[in-house]
């Protein structure tokens, strides 16, 4: 049966262990990475969105000021042509065509009580009546002193204009017209929908809308969602409660996340609704990618190159090391007649001074045992003089009881002779 890796090992705790610690080190470092990246690219996303909404609604609040002050200015030069116009003594074709050039008016009807154009600096408009169906009957009927339109286009050619209308008080009215190709061009090029078109190119932007505060989209870069509803969190805080709001949103139109960024739009203070923005998420996507490559890239050639040094050394270290527990094993079974390699004598490391010790170690007990070996051929030479000499003391106590049993039969004999 094969036997699985030694986690003891001197081996495994100079490679593997130390390779298995840095993957960990690499891979942590790598999530790590792409996190912060992920969060930082998040924030700037959402700086940037701010600031471009808020560019968006700075825009709209300015174009609507200028639009408002050059429609008012219009309205107060209708003003103040229909007063000449009352104040003149007679009127008729030339007056109106001298008025009309002297205040730089394109277009001046001048009616009876009934509604029709008795007079007028163009002379294809007279005859022409104004009903009852018609924008300007309040001020026909006298319920009105004046009533402005909005800027239009006009129904005998492609040109804008901006009509008023005021009241004679002889009966009828005066019909004024001025040429507002300018100003409908300024509208067109600031409008909403205007805005929301130039962003929408944008390739990083999904979607740029405008939404009241109906919730209502009153202008999308996709023509189609135009009159929707967003009743999304995001469009409530900024087009209702008027405050900003920026978070990833799942866009289920495309079926995409976006970063959603929303910020309030004011018009002469009036809160009127929302830029709203979907930023596309590839960027962030891609940054995460870019930076979790970029690290393991790193990491892989860090490791490879970590891994060859930890194998070279360590795998030098633990053959040096096995060569120490070889003479260890020799040293144990008594042969103390091996010899060091000096490769491992001359080293300067740590396994150096070990092999110089266990050198020193081993001439050490190779001169104990030569001592004790000297000492104990001199203990056994005393030893073979020390039996001699008992020997021969051995032989002489023989003699001296040999001689001291004589004297005791010479005396037991003398004894007994003079007891007879």
């Amino acid at each position: 049966m094969k036997k699985g890796p030694n986690l003891k090992s001197i081996r495994f705790k100079l490679t593997t262990l130390p390779l298995i610690i840095l993957f960990a080190a690499f891979t942590f470092v790598t999530v790590v990475g792409a996190y912060i990246t992920k969060v930082s690219t998040i924030n700037r996303m959402k700086e940037d969105g701010l600031q471009l909404t808020r560019q968006m609604a700075k825009r709209i609040e300015q174009s609507g000021l200028a639009y408002k002050t050059l429609n008012e200015q219009i309205e107060d030069k209708i003003r103040v042509s229909g007063r000449v116009i009352l104040n003149q003594p007679t009127v008729n074709n030339d007056v109106l065509k001298k008025v009309a050039k002297t205040l730089d008016v394109d277009e001046i009807n001048y009616t009876d009580g009934t509604g029709k154009i008795i007079y007028s600096n163009l002379e294809s408009s007279i005859g022409a009546v104004f009903d009852e169906n018609h924008i300007s009957y309040p001020v026909l009927s006298g319920k009105q002193s004046e009533l402005m339109e909005n800027i239009r286009k006009s129904r005998e050619n492609n040109n804008y204009y901006k009509y008023g209308y005021v009241k004679n008080s002889s009966g009828g009215m005066i019909q004024i017209g001025i040429l507002a190709n300018k100003i409908q061009s300024l509208y067109d090029k600031t409008s909403y929908q205007a805005i929301v078109d130039e962003i929408g190119k944008n390739p990083d932007i999904v979607y740029a809308e405008f939404i009241d505060k109906n919730l209502k989209k009153i202008a999308a870069n996709d023509s189609k969602l135009i009159g929707k509803i967003n009743d999304d969190e995001g469009s409530k805080k900024a087009a209702i409660d008027g405050e900003e709001y920026a978070k990833e949103y799942f866009y289920d139109v495309k079926n995409v996340t976006v970063y959603d960024v929303l910020t309030p739009v004011y018009v002469n203070g009036e809160h009127i609704g929302a830029i709203d923005i979907g930023i596309s998420m590839k960027s962030v996507n891609d940054s995460v990618t870019k930076t979790v490559i970029t690290l393991s890239i790193i990491g892989i050639v860090a490791f490879i190159l970590v891994g060859l040094m930890l194998f070279v050394f360590a795998n030098g270290s633990v053959n040096r090391l096995n060569k120490i527990k070889e003479y260890l094993g020799e040293m144990s079974n008594g042969n103390l007649s091996i010899n060091i390699d000096e490769k491992l004598l001359k080293n300067k490391d740590e396994l150096g001074d070990m092999s110089n010790a266990l050198n020193l170690l081993k001439n050490s007990f190779r001169d104990i045992i030569r001592d004790i070996k000297e000492k104990a051929d001199e203990v056994g030479k005393s030893s073979e003089s020390l039996a001699a000499t008992s020997q021969e003391m051995a032989s002489g106590s023989e003699e001296v009881a040999a001689t001291v049993n004589e004297i005791a039969k010479g005396t037991n004999i003398r004894l007994r002779k003079l007891q007879t």
